[in-house]
């Protein structure tokens, strides 16, 4: 899935692949086709951001 982000200062990254997540203690995790994580997000924002290569 391709989704388009913004960090929580609504700087524009672009559109990311997303090929795989996870909700785990409702936390929602993204990861890339390597399973890297992509960014994770919970109730009180998110946790990190990394941009990765297009």
């Amino acid at each position: 899935m391709r989704i388009h982000v913004f960090t929580p200062g609504e700087e524009d990254q672009g559109e990311w692949q997303v090929d795989a997540y996870s909700i785990e203690g409702g936390a929602l995790r993204l990861f890339d086709t390597d399973g890297d994580e992509i960014a994770a997000y919970s109730p009180t924002g998110w946790t990190h951001l990394r941009v990765i290569e297009r």
